[in-house]
């Protein structure tokens, strides 16, 4: 992104994906894929804040 805060934007719009799904579906295996995904979300949530200058976000 031109600011340099989002280094993949690509990545956080397959995040927003994700979490939309979590609203339309009771399928099991939907929220599978969703919970395998928030190790990944919670690394760039952290990147991310790190970059903006947000300390101890996660304390």
């Amino acid at each position: 992104m031109r600011e340099g805060f989002i280094e993949d934007a690509e990545k956080w719009f397959d995040f927003l994906k994700m979490r939309n799904l979590t609203v339309h579906t009771y399928e099991e295996s939907e929220a599978d894929k969703v919970i395998s995904i928030f190790p990944s979300v919670s690394a760039e949530i952290k990147e991310f804040l790190s970059r903006i200058g947000v300390k101890d976000a996660f304390h």
